[in-house]
């Protein structure tokens, strides 16, 4: 099965619920700016993000999917329903106690995600406050990536895909209304609390229901074998967890750092939203469609024929860096204009819109690494090597926060921003040593070409936006007026892009002069 299809499906899908978060964190910054009462609130909201983002970009399909491939095609439909019956079960269970503990540890959540509110003793308990009402998302979010992970191995890729945006649609909606309801910022925290966990139950609603038909083929009662198989996902799904959570991780590790200094955790905030965009497209892609095409062809493949079989992984890598290199180059050269346009109104000042920027232009040169690990990643959790991903998530956390604490104190929330660019090559570094020193990788010659045409593009596209960063054209005017001329300059810079990649072969396929296999 071609990757192309479902990947621009799930990819379109993607792209509009992450538009949608961020109309959301416009409304916030609108109302909250980046102040003590926005930094209580996102405070709180780091660990259910850091948990839906990672959810949301198959942090649980490394463990379920390839099990559930494999019981469907060696047991049938029969056995594969009752894992998935089986499993959704048990995790229902298991979130139920975690969510009680959650809500009773939550000063020592805000600790870690922000030790430096403990300095603000009323900030602290708001945010500790808020955070217990979020505590019921993390356990909808979590069966609902569940549900959707054996979605994915039934191919019905969309269908999970879309469940994000439709929730964020109805959380912008709420936050519109919010500020009708109340004028108090205490109050409006409260409900947007609320709101989210709202939305958690409405996805794991929307996620379920097209699944039931699949849970219907399960056989009444547990099975020896299907506990063997939700044991075993178990014993992979810890450490695939953390190795797709770290790139989470490593944003939080380097926020609580930069929490240390006022308004710099509001300020990484709000630059992380946009750094992850191009990060969670590829995550969502390669974490559903990329994960379950590769499951399905080592199921059933010898182990010779997997380990010549690299041709897909190559494929993902190039086109996986074809999103992370524009979209480095633009929120490099164009993170003031971008911060400015999005967020500069309201409570959110321009030392505010600098502070952002700053952030932004730090993170952006980590991107190609984070979505190049991504894709490598694969094919260890494929392997179920689950804890030697867990090692170079490990590694990239661990070098992420080095880094944080020797850069922030001489350049601020800039330091702890370049430190999350460290740590993901780290990460991939880490990744891509371990497939080659295994041999379960061998990248092929034929994507030197497309890499190169890749980086030339990027080359050109950075000379033109640089040309018009440069002009005041960006910078005046109404804030419709500068979002319509932002686009209009994205647009054309992608366009340059894409024209050059188009012309000189610089994704698999491409290219006036195709090479004739696939």
């Amino acid at each position: 099965m071609k990757l192309a299809s479902p990947a621009a499906a799930v990819g379109i899908a993607a792209i509009v619920s992450r538009l949608l978060g961020y109309a959301r964190d416009v409304l916030v910054a609108n109302l909250l700016g980046a102040g003590p009462m926005a930094e209580a609130l996102l405070a709180a909201l780091r660990a259910p993000n850091a948990l839906r983002r990672t959810l949301g970009e198959g942090g649980l399909n490394a463990a379920l999917t390839p099990i559930y491939l494999r019981l469907r095609m060696q047991e049938g439909h029969v056995h594969a329903a009752a894992f998935a019956r089986t499993t959704l079960i048990l995790a229902t269970l298991a979130l139920g106690i975690l969510g009680a503990l959650l809500a009773l540890g939550a000063g020592a959540a805000i600790h870690l995600s922000a030790p430096g509110l403990e300095s603000r003793p009323q900030d602290f308990d708001l945010a500790r406050w808020w955070f217990v009402l979020m505590t019921p998302f993390i356990g909808a979010a979590t069966l609902a990536s569940i549900a959707a992970a054996f979605l994915n191995a039934e191919r019905r890729y969309v269908i999970a895909a879309l469940a994000p945006a439709i929730v964020n649609a109805a959380l912008a909606g709420a936050y519109l209304v919010i500020p009708h309801v109340t004028s108090t910022p205490r109050t409006m925290g409260s409900l947007m609390a609320l709101s989210l966990s709202a939305g958690g139950l409405l996805q794991l609603a929307l996620v379920l229901w097209p699944l039931i038909p699949v849970l219907r083929q399960a056989a009444e009662g547990l099975q020896h074998g299907v506990m063997v198989s939700v044991g075993k996902a178990l014993r992979l799904g810890a450490p695939a967890l953390v190795a797709t959570a770290s790139f989470q991780i490593i944003g939080l590790v380097a926020s609580a750092v930069a929490s240390q200094e006022p308004a710099a955790l509001a300020w990484f905030y709000y630059a992380d939203r946009l750094f992850q965009l191009p990060l969670s497209l590829a995550g969502v892609v390669i974490g559903s469609v990329v994960l379950t095409e590769l499951g399905a062809s080592r199921a059933g493949a010898s182990a010779a024929h997997a380990l010549a079989d690299n041709k897909m992984l190559d494929h993902a890598l190039v086109s996986a860096l074809s999103i992370g290199l524009p979209a480095a180059t633009a929120l490099f050269v164009l993170a003031e204009p971008i911060i400015q346009t999005l967020f500069g109104r309201g409570a959110f000042s321009p030392g505010d819109v600098t502070g952002t920027a700053l952030a932004l232009m730090a993170m952006a040169p980590g991107l190609p690494a984070g979505v190049a690990a991504r894709v490598l990643l694969q094919e260890l959790l494929v392997r179920e090597q689950a804890w030697a991903s867990a090692a170079c998530g490990g590694a990239g956390v661990m070098v992420t926060a080095v880094a944080a604490v020797l850069l922030t104190p001489y350049w601020g929330v800039g330091g702890a921003s370049a430190a999350v660019a460290a740590g993901l090559w780290a990460q991939c570094a880490a990744i891509a040593l371990i497939l080659a020193y295994q041999n379960w990788w061998r990248p092929s010659l034929a994507i030197l070409k497309p890499l190169l045409v890749q980086a030339l593009a990027a080359s050109i596209m950075t000379a033109a936006l640089l040309v018009v960063a440069s002009a005041p054209l960006l910078n005046h005017g109404s804030s419709l007026r500068r979002l319509a001329v932002l686009l209009l300059v994205c647009a054309t810079g992608g366009a340059l892009y894409g024209g050059v990649i188009w012309f000189g072969g610089g994704l698999p396929g491409w290219g006036r002069h195709k090479s004739g296999h696939e």
